[in-house]
């Protein structure tokens, strides 16, 4: 959707997502829950504010559930701007939902925290044009490590899950409560969300098909590592 709003600018527009090599350490393997169940969150602190889209959800099913949310963020943030009313992420958190854990985010433990967790969300503001427009990357980041999750159904989250042969994005509340409670109960079903987003990833965006991507972004410029352009481009004689 950004590329879209791009295009009339500059036709010379390319979207690669990241790797995530350096976050990506655990996969999940085990998809059976304990009590309580664990949904998790990652992000920054600025966006933590997005959790609320789901807070009503959260109670509901807590009324039914054991439930616990995990948020994998700075321990401190900004409220405003990232520059203006700095608070704990902790009071942020708590906000949305009673029972909480806040996880400081570091590269090193990022991975294992959240495929600790049962099931991952990204909810997103479909009222806000900036956060609708974003790319699936975070998604991308979460099915590599084979979690499995719900997301708002913005236009990229949508086209992901269609193309992993999911359809666990949701416009409303009541979609929202009814695919969290569908995840919440099977085993299975949990099991195969994990596993068809890893494997969408592994087929769509391995290592060497980004790196793929990337090569071209710098041929598109004049650059290529292996012919005589690179030299044009870089002014070189």
């Amino acid at each position: 959707m950004q590329r879209t709003f791009i295009l009339p600018f500059c036709q010379n527009v390319h979207v690669v997502l990241d790797t995530h090599d350096a976050v990506v350490r655990d996969v999940k393997q085990d998809y059976k829950v304990g009590a309580p169940i664990s949904l998790v969150w990652e992000g920054l602190p600025s966006n933590i504010n997005q959790l609320g889209k789901i807070r009503s959800v959260l109670r509901e099913l807590s009324r039914r559930y054991q439930l616990e949310l995990n948020v994998v963020t700075d321990l401190e943030g900004f409220l405003f701007l990232d520059k203006f009313w700095k608070v704990p992420s902790t009071k942020i958190v708590r906000r949305v939902f009673d029972r909480t854990k806040v996880h400081a985010w570091d590269k090193n433990t990022c991975a294992r925290i959240i495929t600790e967790c049962d099931i991952a969300v990204i909810p997103i503001d479909l009222r806000n044009p900036l956060t609708v427009g974003k790319p699936e990357n975070k998604l991308i980041l979460l099915w590599r490590m084979g979690m499995p999750v719900v997301t708002s159904a913005t236009p990229a989250y949508t086209r992901a899950m269609d193309e992993a042969g999911m359809s666990l994005t949701c416009k409303d509340d009541v979609e929202w409560e009814t695919k969290l409670e569908t995840l919440i109960l099977s085993e299975e079903a949990r099991r195969d969300a994990g596993n068809r987003g890893k494997e969408y990833v592994l087929r769509r965006f391995s290592e060497a098909l980004i790196h793929d991507q990337w090569d071209a972004v710098f041929r598109s410029i004049g650059f290529d590592f292996a012919g005589e352009s690179s030299r044009i481009a870089f002014g070189s004689n």
